[in-house]
């Protein structure tokens, strides 16, 4: 016998998740499984292991106070090390004692809505977005995500669409009580610019929402590209989401940070850590990456890789005259492939899905799963090691020459 509550989990299966283990049952080899899945439809960077392997080999301690309890927002050696890595995309100090670690993003995201809404309030999210806030944001906390619908082919986010979506929400009597936005966004890799964040963070304080701004591919920038990130701003109301998953490869560690500079979040959010902790294995290692004099090496290395791979992907895109978002920071391409469907429906949008999955055996993510309004957008991850982005890259572009 389960709850009311729990038999929710029974039939939640995030669309993603479910693709991505299906990948990983039978994953490409180009040695002993040639014909497996090639997965461009999770966002991992794996393209970086090469130079993170000796950085965090040559951090792994064991120490005695380690194998015991520490805080359980994260130790202070670690927290200090975090705030000294984000005070310098900040431009200025920060405080430890504003940050709070868990296990994950996806932690963080499931507490910060705890925190701040009640069963049934509401939170505002641009579409297309990461479909895996929808169980982060509203599984357990019975919060409401409300999407600010934007359409292609640009999908421009204004703040008069924000305004309006607010507005319509509280007119039908709904409690808005946050608004999520993603910098560098997934899956269109825009980045906010500084004026549109000044308007939202002046929206937030004028309409009494909590702001969090999620830059979890803070340093996954392209050429001539920066990130204004929120942290730079020292009087303002808002949560700020990072972690290690994207931009270090670290997705398995699991390991997320908030910081926020509003006491009573900070207060919440370190005391519901208590069921989120991070070993202190995993807090030695990484306090070691983070003040390693290598780290610089290790983040410009990565954007150059990715530079280099997005160059690769647009051109072969390009070359079969696939339409794509530009992308500015991210790890992601968002593709317009309206011209293969049957019908501009969303059952015509999943059956391209299937047949590319089930024919060319290769995960490209459909845009409905983001909550995007017009059929025929899929997501798809460039960072995947080079034989097994050729591969796939090679099987696409033969479906697209065929059909």
């Amino acid at each position: 016998m389960i709850s009311d509550r729990a038999k929710q989990w029974q039939s939640h299966d995030p669309f993603l998740v479910k693709a991505h283990f299906a990948c990983a049952d039978d994953p490409f080899d180009p040695g002993t499984n040639p014909d497996g899945y090639v997965n461009f439809g999770t966002a991992e960077n794996k393209m970086v292991f090469d130079v993170l392997k000796p950085l965090l080999q040559k951090h792994i301690r064991i120490k005695e106070p380690d194998t015991h309890y520490n805080q359980l927002h994260g130790a202070q050696f670690f927290r200090e090390a975090i705030a000294e890595f984000l005070g310098r995309r900040a431009g200025r100090n920060l405080s430890p004692n504003n940050i709070t670690v868990a296990s994950g993003a996806s932690a963080i995201l499931e507490m910060l809505s705890f925190a701040v809404c009640d069963p049934g309030d509401a939170i505002l999210i641009p579409t297309p977005y990461y479909s895996g806030f929808d169980h982060d944001l509203a599984l357990r906390s019975a919060a409401r995500l409300i999407p600010v619908s934007l359409a292609g082919p640009d999908f421009t986010l204004s703040i008069s669409a924000i305004t309006r979506s607010l507005h319509e929400s509280r007119a039908e009597g709904g409690s808005v009580r946050t608004l999520l936005i993603n910098s560098p966004q997934n899956p269109l890799g825009y980045i906010v610019d500084d004026d549109l964040l000044n308007e939202l963070i002046a929206l937030a304080d004028s309409e009494n929402i909590h702001l969090i701004i999620d830059e979890i591919y803070a340093e996954s920038l392209l050429p001539g590209n920066t990130l204004n990130s929120v942290l730079s701003h020292k009087n303002a109301v808002y949560s700020m989401v990072y972690g290690f998953a994207k931009d270090f490869g670290l997705s398995g560690y699991k390991v997320g940070i908030h910081y926020s500079e509003d006491e009573d979040i900070v207060q919440t959010m370190q005391n519901t850590s208590y069921f989120h902790t991070v070993s202190m294995e995993t807090q030695r290692t990484l306090t070691g990456v983070l003040n390693d004099p290598g780290l610089e090496v290790f983040l410009d290395t990565m954007r150059l890789r990715l530079s280099k791979r997005y160059r690769t992907t647009v051109e072969i895109l390009t070359s079969c005259g696939v339409p794509h978002t530009t992308v500015q920071g991210g790890i992601v391409l968002w593709l317009g492939l309206r011209r293969l469907l049957q019908s501009p429906t969303f059952d015509a949008e999943r059956n391209l899905y299937r047949n590319i999955f089930s024919m060319c055996r290769v995960n490209i993510s459909p845009g409905q799963a983001f909550h995007c309004v017009e059929p025929g957008w899929f997501r798809l991850c460039f960072t995947m090691p080079e034989k097994e982005h050729n591969e796939g890259m090679r099987r696409l572009t033969g479906y697209f020459a065929d059909i």
